[in-house]
């Protein structure tokens, strides 16, 4: 991703470094009368407390780390990394 990085993101020849900060996940689920669900959520880093959350309409869960991998990304939310 480098190529697309603005020229003050890194120096030449270092590597430019992403921190993830979000996600959206898309789950497709039939309903007993053979109808397809759609069920977006979102996956939510709060940087002042390193926690995750998933939010889903107006219920926000918090996530374990361990367990934010287990859903298939639809859209990822990333930050430049400086360290």
């Amino acid at each position: 991703m480098a190529e697309y990085a603005y020229s003050f993101a890194a120096a030449p020849g270092t590597s430019t470094l992403y921190d993830l900060i979000g996600n959206v996940t898309h789950e497709s689920v039939y309903t007993p009368g053979g109808e397809e669900k759609h069920i977006y959520k979102a996956q939510v880093k709060d940087s002042s407390r390193d926690k995750w959350f998933v939010i889903q309409n107006l219920i926000v869960e918090e996530l374990e780390k361990e367990r934010m991998h287990l859903a298939e990304s639809y859209i990822q939310v990333l930050s430049l990394s400086w360290s």
